[in-house]
């Protein structure tokens, strides 16, 4: 296994996307199409002599009679026995402690990394137009040649290989796949054009130093160098990757910004100046992600600050606040000065700016003119009706009129429709003037003029606020109570610009018979519903009060721009048939909700709500949502009491991971799960058994005891239980999750590894290990031997297997808890 996937990767790593297919099925001789291309091979940078190499499914093929002698291999054919000998003379024989697998390992891992970072830095040139450094593409040579296809037996140094590409018999040779063949011999191929590089990692072939004056690695010097240089790559290939960021979606100057100081530098440097008034940038940083900016300039340049706009102020701030949360702090918020002229703070991922001294005349600077062009333009026609626009400057504000064409027709919209217009006109406005305060009207020929605000980049408008609360009447003015209708009245008032209070009274009083829980729930339900309307129409912290009969408060909740919105669920609670599900959503738009089933307080390591969640048993769901940002929401509790029901499959008898905590423990009647697999896992097989009634697993039919291999990184895993004469299928989801590295409590500190003589396998665990268990494992999952770790957390296991074989396969371990789980895992080298 290990070897069909290290020639997965170096096929990824050598091959260009073009593979002939055959043309005939199998047979003695057939005619098949190659990529010939004049592929030429080297060793270690050296040309050797050699027939031709070509492309043919997905492999390149090499003549086995040069390429052998150019590697020091014995190659030899028997025609008769359809026979290859290859012969390592004892190179490919590692002694007890050899490197030279890790060197081999090292090697293709710092090929792909290279590979990965060429291609962005391609990226990187072709977005910026640098069309010099991009390769030409050249002619494929497509050829039709006669091969023998004769199931050729392959043996290395005495042991029968096998090759996932078939073996040809061409041009007077064995041509064998190369990317196949390359882990048997510890090579490494590299393709650059049409020049394969053989990198022989100091196995084969001595490894160069200096390819001009040539000295060689010991294998021990190799092996640091590439693990320092493997390092180093993994390093710079995440930088790179922020830098593709940075400049193809940012588009900013790209420099690495490690400390505050050099975010500092970096403004200086690339923000010193606002059109071409000089400035000096001093940043602070504060509590949490706020950061402080004071910027200065010299008393003599005045005259170049006057001639400034309030919009290339604003700008300017807001490139330092993206380069700030670009290159330093994703999170960053900022606050600052500019002199004494103009004062500005992050609310809401936005920047509020105060120009009360600034000294830069709006009126100046803003054309009315312009901008009725630019309406008349761009909403002169809207949502049916035609409209006209007329604006002039009083003093640093504009006063704007809209005059539809048709009174009547827009008098039928609803107030969202209106204010959805009002939004466009600021929109256009502020694409050349951001920062400027329009006061306006909508003025009908025969009715009352909707006067309106546009400042801090919010429309406002009592008129429309009025309009809106009449909307609220008409359209949520019943609630029903246990299936009384019961009249609901409300007033919208506008507190400041940023916050609304919304006053809702109720024509019941809480003394009522018909009052109970769940009429508090269903009214809670009315009031997200109507809150979300009025939040999304006028983009405002909401506090909300609902009032009975008798005025004593019934409801009291705030909705902040800046929190996300409570999580709710349907249905909210009390008895539900087993196997029901229950949905959760927030009002907040982009928050992710976590979630318990135990009744536990949830953080953002609990579960992720992805979709409906099955109850099939007493239930405590406890659950709150976050989005970046904004505050997190409070947390919501949800009761369910569970009714049998005999329609529903019986369910699975086991539930089985070969890796990683499942939590909670398996339950037939319990139907949701996290799978919590250690930092570094690839690969989870599952295995599901039932006695009666079949399984599906991610929808694919799996029959009981079979085990199911999935990517780590699968994010969710459905396991459906069918049985016949029953109605309802019993369904389970197991969310995934990875741990962090930096979260796994039980590690093996330090360890002693000997395979010379009857092997030896002892070490030390940190952490809370009491009761755990160590295995010692093939790197294909064969267990060796296992031992119970003492009270110190120590360990050793003796007389395990040390043959040649075992020790070429190699070996890892595996640390288990009481209950079997898998908590820390690793390869073993010797030391």
């Amino acid at each position: 296994m290990r070897r069909r996937f290290i020639s997965f990767v170096l096929a990824i790593i050598v091959l260009i996307p073009l593979v002939p297919m055959p043309v005939f099925s199998n047979g003695l001789v057939k005619e098949i199409d190659v990529f010939m291309n004049n592929f030429r091979v080297q060793v270690e940078g050296k040309n050797f002599s050699h027939k031709e190499v070509f492309l043919y499914e997905g492999d390149i093929f090499v003549p086995m009679k040069d390429f052998g002698k150019a590697l020091g291999l014995g190659v030899n054919f028997n025609s008769n026995k359809r026979a290859l000998t290859l012969n390592s003379n004892n190179k490919l024989r590692f002694n007890d402690n050899s490197k030279y697998p890790i060197a081999y390992q090292r090697g293709y891992e710092i090929e792909v990394k290279e590979r990965l970072m060429d291609n962005i830095n391609q990226e990187i040139r072709d977005f910026l137009r640098d069309t010099k450094s991009k390769s030409s593409s050249k002619d494929i040579d497509l050829k039709t040649i006669r091969a023998g296809f004769s199931g050729i037996e392959i043996t290395l140094d005495g042991k029968k290989i096998f090759l996932d590409g078939e073996p040809l018999l061409y041009n007077d040779d064995v041509y064998l796949p190369l990317t196949s063949l390359s882990p048997y011999l510890y090579i490494t191929p590299k393709l650059n054009n049409n020049v394969i590089d053989i990198d022989c990692n100091g196995v084969l072939k001595d490894k160069p130093k200096d390819t001009i004056y040539p000295s060689y690695y010991s294998i021990d010097e190799l092996v640091k160098f590439r693990e320092d240089l493997n390092n180093r790559y993994a390093r710079e290939l995440e930088e790179l990757n922020k830098k593709k960021k940075i400049i193809m979606d940012v588009k900013i100057p790209y420099e690495e910004v490690k400390s505050l100081s050099d975010m500092e530098r970096y403004l200086n440097r690339h923000l010193s100046k606002i059109n071409n008034l000089n400035v000096d940038i001093n940043l602070r940083s504060g509590t949490g992600h706020w950061y402080y900016v004071d910027i200065d300039f010299s008393t003599r340049d005045n005259s170049k600050w006057r001639n400034l706009s309030r919009r290339d102020v604003e700008a300017y701030i807001w490139d330092i606040y993206v380069a700030i949360s670009s290159l330093y702090d994703e999170e960053a918020r900022i606050q600052g000065n500019i002199k004494r002229y103009v004062s500005f703070d992050t609310k809401m991922k936005n920047i509020v700016f105060s120009f009360i001294d600034s000294g830069l005349d709006m009126k100046s600077k803003v054309d009315p003119v312009f901008i009725e062009e630019l309406l008349n333009k761009a909403l002169g026609k809207y949502g049916g009706e035609y409209f006209d626009y007329t604006a002039r400057i009083s003093g640093y504000d504009l006063e704007l009129v809209i005059t539809p064409s048709h009174s009547d027709y827009m008098e039928r919209w609803s107030p969202s429709r209106k204010l959805d217009l009002l939004e466009r006109v600021n929109r256009e406005i502020r694409r050349y003037y951001p920062g400027l305060k329009v006061n306006g009207k909508v003025v009908y020929r025969d009715l009352e003029p909707i006067s309106f605000t546009i400042d801090d980049n919010k429309v406002r408008s009592t008129t429309l606020m009025a309009s809106t609360a009449e909307y609220l009447n008409n359209r949520y003015g019943i609630f029903y109570v246990n299936g009384f209708r019961v009249p609901v009245k409300y007033s919208l008032h506008q507190i400041d610009n940023d916050n609304f209070k919304l006053m809702v009274d109720m024509d019941l009083s809480l003394s009522d018979s018909r009052w109970d829980i769940n009429s508090k729930d269903a009214l809670a339900d009315l009031m997200q519903e109507v809150m979300k309307l009025v939040i999304d129409m006028w983009d405002a912290n909401v506090f909300v009060q609902v009032f009975d009969k008798s005025q004593h408060l019934v409801y009291e909740y705030i909705v902040s721009q800046d929190t996300v919105q409570m999580v709710m669920a349907n249905p909210s609670g009390g008895e539900v048939v087993e196997g029901s599900t229950v949905t959760l959503n927030t009002s907040t738009s982009g928050a992710k909700i976590y979630y318990t089933l135990d009744g536990s307080m949830p953080t953002i390591n609990s579960s992720l709500y992805t979709g409906p969640i099955v109850i099939s048993s007493n239930t405590i769901i406890k659950a709150f949502a976050v989005r970046n940002g904004f505050k997190d929401s409070a947390i919501s509790t949800f009761e369910y009491t569970i009714v049998a029901d005999d329609n529903m499959a019986t369910g699975l008898d086991s539930l089985r991971f070969d890796i990683g905590t499942l939590s909670p423990r398996f339950d037939r009647k319990e139907p949701n799960y996290t799978l919590t697999l250690p930092y570094g896992t690839s690969r989870v097989k599952v295995t599901p058994s039932a006695s009666v009634g079949s399984i599906t697993v991610n929808d694919s039919t799996v029959d009981s005891g079979d085990s199911v291999e999935f990517d780590a990184a699968t994010s969710t895993i459905r396991i459906v239980h069918i049985e016949s004469g029953k109605a309802k299928n019993r369904v389970y989801t197991i969310n995934v999750k990875i741990e962090d590295k930096q979260n796994s409590n039980v590690k093996l500190e330090s360890y002693s590894f000997d395979t010379f003589g009857y092997g030896v396998f002892s070490g030390q665990l940190s952490g809370n290990y009491s009761g755990h268990k160590v295995r010692l494992l093939s790197t294909t999952g064969k267990e060796y031997d296992n031992t119970v770790v003492e009270s110190n957390g120590r360990f050793e296991i003796v007389e395990f297997p040390t043959g040649v074989r075992e020790r070429l396969i190699g070996y890892k371990y595996e640390v288990r808890d009481i209950n079997g789980n898998l908590v820390d895992f690793g390869p073993l080298n010797e030391r």
